[in-house]
């Protein structure tokens, strides 16, 4: 949603836009679902954690962050 000037630009040109699976494109600040192994890891904190725990298994597997993994903001627990 930061990104308005390039989603404007891209509507306006004659590019394909494809939208990847969140395995090309995990964000560890964020409790997701995925399937497969993730291959690009989007975060600042624990990367080589983060990346065993989630490639732990290639199923379809929630995620939850792990506040002590990630460094600077803070994710919210999710409610119970």
């Amino acid at each position: 949603m930061d990104q308005a000037a390039l989603r404007s630009a891209l509507v306006h040109s004659r590019l394909r836009v494809a939208t990847v699976p969140n395995n090309y494109n995990f964000r560890a600040l964020l409790a997701q679902t995925v399937t497969g192994r993730v291959k690009i890891l989007h975060a600042h904190g624990e990367l080589q954690r983060i990346s065993r725990t989630i490639n732990a298994s290639t199923g379809i597997r929630l995620y939850t962050p792990r506040p002590e993994d990630i460094y600077g903001f803070r994710p919210k627990a999710l409610p119970h």
